[in-house]
C-alpha cells in the first residue's frame, strides 16, 4: 500500500509576493527620484552658469557699443521702414535703448560731413520682441559714403541687401538703465546724462524651477554738449 504523506513544497505564497513587488517597487521609485533628483539639479546648476555667461556677454555687446558711441538717442533719427508705431523711442518700460555711433568706412576711418564737419552717425538700437528675445538693430546712416554698416530688419522680413537684427540672447528678462548728469544726478534725459548704469536680467525654467541671473555695470557716456 503506498504512502500518502505529503511532500513539503518550497516557494512563495501570495502574502510574501505581494510584500516583494510593493518593496521593490518603492525601491524602484526611491531610486529613480534620487537619480531625478540629481539630474535635475545638475541641470538647474548648468543653467545658471550658462544664464551668467549669456549675460555676460549681452551686457559686454551694449557696453562697448555705448563706450564707443556718440550719445544716448531719446528717438530714432534715421528713417527705420520696419520701427514701431511712432518710431523708437528710448525707455525701460518698453525695454528700447537707441545709440548713435560714428559711421566707419571701409578703412575703419571716421566718415565726416563735409557740411558740418563732424562724423556721420548711424543708430543702434537694442530692443525685445513679444518673446522677450533681446535684438540688436542696426540703423546705417544713408547719406555716409562707403558706409561699412548695414542696416538690419526683423528676420522675417530679411534680405539680402537687409539681413536679420542680431539676436543676443534668447533667454533675456530685464533690462533698466538709469542716467546721471555731470554731478551725478539721476536723470531721465539720456542726452544730459554724463554716465549710465545698466543691468541684464536673464530668466529661464528648469525641471520647474526659475532660475535667474544679473549682471550690471557703470559707464561714462560721450552725449556731446554736456
Amino acid at each position: 500500500m503506498l504512502d500518502n504523506t505529503n511532500s513539503n513544497q518550497s516557494g512563495f505564497t501570495l502574502v510574501e509576493m505581494i510584500v516583494a513587488v510593493t518593496a521593490g517597487t518603492l525601491v524602484i521609485v526611491l531610486v529613480l527620484s534620487i537619480s531625478f533628483y540629481y539630474f535635475a539639479n545638475i541641470l538647474q546648476v548648468n543653467a545658471q552658469t550658462r544664464l551668467v555667461t549669456e549675460a555676460q556677454i549681452a551686457l559686454n555687446r551694449v557696453v562697448e557699443d555705448v563706450r564707443t558711441g556718440s550719445a544716448v538717442l531719446l528717438s530714432n533719427t534715421i528713417t527705420d521702414i520696419n520701427e514701431p508705431v511712432g518710431g523708437w523711442t528710448t525707455s525701460n518700460a518698453d525695454l528700447i535703448l537707441i545709440l548713435s555711433t560714428p559711421a566707419l568706412d571701409s578703412t575703419n576711418a571716421f566718415i565726416f560731413d563735409s557740411d558740418t564737419g563732424n562724423p556721420y552717425q548711424n543708430e543702434f538700437i537694442y530692443f525685445t520682441d513679444s518673446d522677450n528675445h533681446l535684438h540688436k538693430r542696426i540703423l546705417a546712416n544713408p547719406s555716409a559714403p562707403d558706409n561699412i554698416a548695414t542696416t538690419t530688419c526683423p528676420e522675417t522680413a530679411a534680405t539680402p541687401a537687409c539681413p536679420a537684427d542680431s539676436l543676443l540672447t534668447d533667454n533675456f528678462d530685464t533690462m533698466s538703465f538709469s542716467f546721471f548728469d555731470r554731478d551725478n544726478v539721476p536723470t531721465a534725459d539720456p542726452t544730459a546724462a554724463r554716465s549710465a548704469n545698466i543691468t541684464i536680467l536673464m530668466n529661464d525654467n528648469v525641471f520647474s524651477r526659475e532660475i535667474k541671473a544679473e549682471n550690471n555695470t557703470r559707464m561714462s557716456l560721450r552725449n556731446p554738449g554736456v
